[in-house]
């Protein structure tokens, strides 16, 4: 081959456990309203605590208010106290939710917002993305940023200053499969994911009536969290057979949403199946897309793709 560029979601279960902390709470007020609204912030506050728990970070729950019965009388609150950081505030929803609403009195004094899908029944919370702030009682679920967001504003001051490279490695994809029409959901056409600017430079030419050539192309959304300050990016991916049986492939990283340039010094890198670096491409100022091309592949070839800002690399693998 010669060489020429659920939204991470966090499902937890609700034990038997989570279900009698939220029915003790919620069972000690009279109202009906008050009662349904502290059992759902105990549950989302339970499965926000399973989650720190799980990456190792250091909680109290006997010191929340969220876990206060007098503050519940006065208080909508769902907070977790993160030790040593502050409290996040975890506000649940139900499942096919638009929007979450966040109480005024919890907009001070809080590292963030965790926003907690209740689905009861399948006994399950689903963490569904993160915000810093908020300035309204209703914040729609689009505008949430990635957990990975989330994690940083979990650590302590001094560890956030220096963070430890993070690097996400994707599942093997099987591209000979997409000549045959077969895709993962998490790659889709090109037209569901780029605005109408980017559509037509990534469409496959007219082949001649009696052309072999076979062209196709996905793209994917990829999220490198506050590196990208909450922007996502789009890599996309063209095959194009030739009549000799190699095949052509064309990647091309571009802005998603109302996104106009790509971040500077986001790197496109190929990268050999035992990691050595065979072309590379790095967004300057103001550019709008880069790309990269591996040109005669052959049935069987392996390579990755890395992207990578900061301290921050997605790779995806794969093989044709």
């Amino acid at each position: 081959m010669n060489y020429s560029n659920e939204t991470l979601h966090f499902q937890v279960p609700l034990t038997a456990q989570a279900y009698n902390f939220a029915r003790q709470l919620s069972s000690k007020q009279q109202d009906s309203g008050k009662s349904r609204q502290i059992y759902f912030n105990t549950l989302a506050v339970y499965a926000a605590n399973f989650y720190c728990q799980y990456l190792e970070v250091e909680t109290d729950l006997e010191h929340s208010d969220s876990w206060n019965s007098l503050s519940h009388l006065l208080l909508d609150v769902a907070d977790l106290e993160i030790t040593g950081v502050g409290k996040l505030e975890c506000r649940p929803v139900l499942p096919e939710a638009k929007t979450v609403n966040i109480p005024p009195e919890v907009w001070t004094e809080r590292i963030g917002y965790v926003v907690v899908e209740i689905n009861e029944i399948s006994k399950t919370a689903r963490l569904l993305g993160f915000v810093k702030e908020v300035t309204a009682e209703e914040l729609p679920l689009s505008d949430l940023q990635s957990l990975t967001d989330l994690i940083y504003n979990l650590q302590p001051v001094a560890e956030v200053v220096s963070p430890k490279p993070s690097v996400i490695e994707q599942a093997v994809v099987h591209l000979g499969q997409w000549l045959q029409n077969l895709f993962t959901s998490d790659w889709q056409s090109p037209d569901l994911v780029l605005s109408p600017a980017y559509r037509s430079a990534i469409r496959p030419k007219v082949q001649e009536s009696n052309s072999q050539e076979v062209s196709v192309s996905r793209a994917k959304v990829i999220d490198l969290g506050i590196q990208l300050a909450s922007h996502k990016i789009a890599l996309v991916i063209q095959l194009t057979t030739q009549t000799s049986g190699s095949v052509d492939i064309r990647l091309r990283v571009y802005p998603t949403g109302d996104g106009i340039y790509l971040p500077q010094g986001l790197q496109l890198i190929v990268l050999s199946s035992d990691g050595n670096v065979l072309s590379e491409n790095q967004a300057r100022v103001a550019d709008n897309w880069m790309q990269l091309e591996l040109e005669e592949g052959r049935t069987g070839d392996e390579f990755q793709v890395k992207l990578a800002l900061e301290d921050v690399s997605i790779i995806e693998n794969f093989i044709l």
